[in-house]
């Protein structure tokens, strides 16, 4: 999973949100599960809390997907979770 914030980058002050979640295998072979991208719907005043508040909502997201996976083929998935920010 890939996750970052664009902070104030709309027109109108607020931030965008976005999250890909990849299911991969061993070789490195990987399928997109989703993309999002969606203006934040909340305000942030600051850079941090937009990657806090982003990476909040892909985990949600991302952790049903692996709990999904995990009861239909009944073997533990690791979740790694990235960000670009420090």
């Amino acid at each position: 999973m890939y996750v970052d914030a664009s902070f104030a980058s709309n027109d109108n002050g607020s931030s965008q949100l976005g999250s890909r979640i990849l299911l991969c295998d061993s070789s490195g072979a990987c399928h997109v599960l989703l993309y999002t991208s969606a203006k934040s719907r909340r305000v942030v005043r600051s850079i941090m809390a937009g990657e806090v508040y982003a990476f909040a909502k892909a985990f949600d997201e991302a952790f049903v997907i692996k709990h999904d996976l995990e009861r239909i083929h009944h073997q533990h998935m690791p979740l790694i979770m990235l960000t670009d920010s420090k």
